[in-house]
């Protein structure tokens, strides 16, 4: 039975100590109710953070078709720390399985989108054996507990503000609990909070990343498309793209009218290190057609129900004039009208600017179905 876990040659003590206590018990890295023991978890989880080095990930995957689905990790070595584990531990502790579930996730292609993964992964369901929960030595990714049937306070607390989920960007509190919210409002509107299960939680944990995930990139496609439309503004102030002060999101509203992908500005560029979106070949799939949500299978909220209103409209108030002969009123009445356009210009780029995220995300479920059908042949 050890057969295929006998290799010649010796190991450190620390070596066996880590396949006697695996050798039985291969993770498979699936969440909810098929999820692996939590001891388990945090053994595997913790190797696959050190070894893979996930605080270095880069903010995008690189291109690599030699693991069979495009991309690979990239790593930062400027700083040098050594290596962790080996190439018996990767069999033990199933690296590739770990490789795979993240290359297979459409989401992928997002900015930041794997490092923020490993972190919500972390996240258990309950405390371990020992009700010790270990550290992974880093600040910003640490082990946290939330149970299924965790309070709104617990939910918020452990995702919004321990987590340090999408701590790179700068994205509002109200985002993130606007995001989180319509989550758990869905599922509390099938069934109460103490028959939530953990499959329940899983999928409630996966929609605020990936959704999370879609507001950032929108954001840094918004904030460069809206700097190329007024040169002019941006000469006098250079700013970074990423990470800002993002738009508002308020709560989600239940429609919202997708524009024709043919009006999606031509000139609109991400940073080199991102694959080019290519809204013109590709269509979204209409909302009418989409399946209910169900927290077994996921579904990413639509990007439009979060489309939000720009500040300048929500401030812009239409001056009436006392007078018509008023000069003042006159000019008054200009500037309304002058904020009102640029308002919607804003708006058509935001527009713009989340129906290319779609696009894309389409278009990567495409390729990683193919790629699915390749491997299995």
């Amino acid at each position: 039975m050890l057969g295929i876990f006998s290799w010649g040659g010796t190991e450190s003590s620390h070596e066996q100590k880590h396949i006697r206590n695996a050798i039985h018990n291969i993770p498979n890295y699936l969440e909810g109710e098929n999820e692996d023991p939590i001891d388990l978890q945090v053994k595997s989880l913790t190797y696959v953070f050190k070894r893979l080095k996930a605080d270095r990930w880069g903010p995008f995957l690189q291109a690599d078709e030699s693991n069979g689905y495009g991309y690979s990790m990239k790593v930062d070595n400027t700083l040098n720390s050594g290596n962790y584990g080996n190439d018996k531990l990767d069999v033990i502790y199933n690296i590739k399985r770990f490789e795979v579930k993240l290359f297979t996730d459409e989401h992928r292609i997002l900015i930041d989108f794997p490092k923020n993964k490993m972190r919500s992964l972390v996240i258990l369901s309950d405390n371990t054996d020992s009700s010790i929960i270990p550290s992974l030595g880093k600040e910003n990714f640490q082990f946290h507990v939330l149970k299924p049937n965790g309070s709104d306070e617990e939910y918020y607390s452990v995702l919004i503000e321990k987590s340090n989920i999408y701590e790179e960007h700068q994205v509002s509190y109200r985002t993130k609990s606007s995001i989180l919210g319509s989550a758990i409002r869905y599922l509390d509107g099938i069934k109460p909070r103490d028959e939530f299960t953990k499959d329940d939680r899983a999928w409630i944990i996966r929609q605020y990343v990936n959704k999370l995930a879609i507001h950032v990139q929108t954001q840094r496609i918004y904030r460069e498309s809206k700097r190329q439309a007024s040169p002019s503004k941006s000469r006098l102030v250079s700013r970074p793209t990423s990470p800002t002060k993002d738009r508002v999101l308020p709560t989600p509203i239940t429609q919202s009218r997708v524009p024709d992908p043919k009006s999606l500005l031509r000139d609109q560029t991400q940073s080199p290190q991102e694959r080019p979106l290519s809204p013109q070949k590709e269509r979204p799939l209409s909302p009418q057609k989409q399946r209910p949500l169900s927290p077994k299978k996921d579904r990413p909220f639509s990007t439009f129900k979060d489309i939000p209103k720009s500040p300048a409209k929500e401030n812009a108030q239409l001056v009436i004039p006392s007078s018509p002969l008023s000069e003042t009123s006159s000019v008054r009445q200009s500037t309304a009208n002058s904020d009102i356009s640029n308002t919607s210009q804003e708006d058509d780029i935001y527009e713009q600017s989340a129906l290319a995220v779609r696009i894309r995300l389409e278009k990567e479920r495409k390729i990683i179905k193919s790629f699915k059908f390749a491997n299995q042949n």
